[in-house]
């Protein structure tokens, strides 16, 4: 019988049994996420709140996009929180995310880092890869339809979730495990362990068809490493989400700038401009010159960045 997703005991089973092997395991698994284009999602049941940083292709200084990307902003919301009523959902796992579980046994403690980075409906679970992908699903479906048909169907695909918190306020009724980390707050965070993982059958199939492609994974040690050593000395959370969010989305930027042409300046506006109307508003920098210091580690990655000369305006 096949399933449409397995946790990944049943995974190894599955790939032991079809491939003649006994290799396989969860930690294998994870090591392969790691180091291949697989897929991994958490599955979560329950009233989960879904907080979000996310990337939509509009040019924020022009003042008129701006109401245009708030109403997106809210469609997206009501997207995510439909997304969650629905009692059972899946969270991707980032790659920072897996690479913890396979280092951290006891589990993955989720609090304010990107551990998820898109959704994925249960209805879409039992799809070919190709269209599980539950947020372009529904923005394809919207695209006559105001916010977002003021963009076309190439920037319709550029619009995705950089990451995503969820969070919850009922201990009983939920999974994953939720946990508490301020006692003072009535908010809880869901607390990982291998069980939770599952992998769907159209991502297992990639393993046993040997039809992987490898992770340009980008190694964000040192941004890591940045933000701990803020945290002792005392930034806030706050900011320091607001850091990580704007280095994420250049992050993204960069990486998507196929003719290499957004120099750091330039990126430090864009960056700005997209999160100023997001959650993280009030820890933003008052000059996007400032914003620059946030992101220069990121910049460092992308030579192109930081070549000389006028910036090119994003179309």
């Amino acid at each position: 019988m096949i399933l449409p997703y397995y946790t990944l005991e049943q995974a190894s089973s599955v790939l032991n049994n079809k491939l003649k092997s006994d290799i396989y395991n969860p930690k294998s698994i994870l090591v392969l996420a790691l180091n291949y284009q697989i897929d991994l999602h958490v599955h979560f049941y329950g009233d989960w709140k879904l907080d979000f940083d996310c990337h939509i292709p509009l040019d924020l200084t022009n003042i008129k996009n701006k109401s245009i990307y708030s109403a997106m902003i809210y469609d997206l919301e009501i997207f995510l929180r439909k997304s969650s009523l629905l009692s059972s959902f899946f969270l991707r796992l980032s790659v920072d995310a897996i690479d913890y579980l396979i280092v951290n046994k006891k589990g993955l403690a989720v609090n304010e880092a990107t551990w998820f980075d898109t959704v994925l409906c249960l209805k879409d679970a039992l799809k070919p890869e190709i269209e599980q992908n539950s947020l372009q699903n529904y923005l394809l479906r919207e695209i006559e339809h105001p916010p977002f048909s003021s963009l076309d169907e190439s920037e319709i695909r550029e619009v995705s979730f950089l990451a995503i918190y969820p969070t919850t306020s009922k201990y009983e009724e939920t999974k994953p495990k939720p946990i508490k980390y301020d006692d003072e707050e009535d908010i809880f965070y869901p607390f990982l362990k291998l069980n939770n993982v599952f992998i769907t059958h159209a991502q297992l199939e990639k393993i046993i068809n040997s039809s992987l492609v490898e992770r340009n994974v980008l190694k964000n040690n040192e941004r890591k490493a940045h933000l701990i050593t803020s945290a002792q000395r005392g930034v806030s959370k706050e900011k320091q989400n607001a850091k990580l969010a704007a280095q994420t989305l250049a992050d993204f930027l960069w990486r998507n700038d196929k003719d290499k042409r957004i120099r750091i300046k330039e990126m430090a506006i864009n960056v700005r401009a997209e999160l100023f109307n997001t959650n993280h508003s009030s820890q933003l920098p008052e000059k996007a010159e400032s914003l620059e210091d946030w992101i220069r580690e990121i910049a460092e990655k992308y030579p192109h960045s930081r070549k000389g000369g006028r910036p090119s305006n994003r179309e």
